[in-house]
């Protein structure tokens, strides 16, 4: 379950339709105690290698192990994303070293470290 102060306007979210969509304002006015949550979002999208490309990050190779590491494709933003053997997804931030920010496991939760983290929001091509 998805407990409403996850969510940010412009998140991405599968509906009971099995479609992609964003949640917008007209959602947020029917927020009561989450019930509305549960009822419009069927799952959160699940962070793939497929879908960080969408989001604009690229492979970077790997470490020689079976851990995947991606950048977003202009460096600008000094984020990294690990995807490890086990499949845990860990967001660094480069700085003199990389700093392990914290564990995501969905596309929503990337969205909205990334605002966070830039100010801006990430431009997904679903």
């Amino acid at each position: 379950m998805i407990k409403s102060n996850e969510i940010r306007l412009g998140n991405l979210f599968i509906g009971y339709n099995d479609k992609a969509f964003k949640w917008g304002l007209d959602d947020f006015d029917l927020i009561g105690n989450n019930v509305y949550v549960d009822e419009v979002i069927k799952s959160p999208i699940l962070l793939t290698p497929e879908i960080l490309a969408k989001c604009g990050f690229v492979s970077v190779g790997n470490t020689g192990t079976s851990d995947n590491w991606f950048s977003d494709e202009l460096g600008e933003t000094n984020l990294m994303i690990r995807i490890g053997g086990n499949g845990l997804i860990t967001l660094y931030i480069k700085a003199k070293e990389l700093v392990s920010l914290t564990n995501i496991i969905y596309l929503h939760q990337l969205q909205n470290l990334y605002f966070a983290l830039t100010g801006e929001e990430l431009t997904i091509n679903l």
